[in-house]
């Protein structure tokens, strides 16, 4: 409702300036100083199963997911999929959701601890994998 309210007023454009700035200027850091801060180091050794799982359907999600809504508005087959590598990452999106799980309790105890690291290393090699994925998608084929 307060988003609402906003856009209608004739300074919106000017408000949502100040929004943004304290957003990107402090909050949003925040929120990465508190996963950070929250991040138990020794869950990585017990997520192996879950990230197993986890990392290759978040990649095989995106590439089929973004490659099909590419595929259907007319880009080529090869197009398509360089369109989903490019959309392998996944950053603070992830991470907010799993945060905002854990602070609803809907993850707890060791669960919440393995969720949050398991995420994190989903943004970690999702990171890094999708520029090497991306070179060889957009090598030429005669190379």
């Amino acid at each position: 409702i307060a988003g609402l309210l906003i856009g209608i007023t004739p300074q919106s454009k000017r408000i949502l300036s100040y929004i943004r700035e304290l957003g990107y200027s402090f909050l949003i850091p925040l929120f990465f100083v508190w996963v950070g801060a929250s991040f138990d180091l020794s869950a990585i050794k017990d997520v192996g199963l879950l990230v197993l799982l986890f990392i290759p359907a978040a990649i095989a999600g995106k590439i089929i997911g973004c490659g099909a809504g590419a595929k259907i508005n007319g880009f080529k087959n090869r197009e398509a999929l360089q369109v989903g590598i490019g959309m392998i990452p996944r950053m603070e999106v992830a991470l907010v959701v799993v945060a905002t799980e854990i602070s609803l309790g809907i993850f707890k105890g060791d669960i919440a601890h393995q969720m949050l690291a398991a995420t994190i290393l989903l943004v970690v090699i999702t990171s890094i994998l999708a520029p090497l994925l991306l070179k060889i998608a957009f090598k030429e084929k005669n190379m």
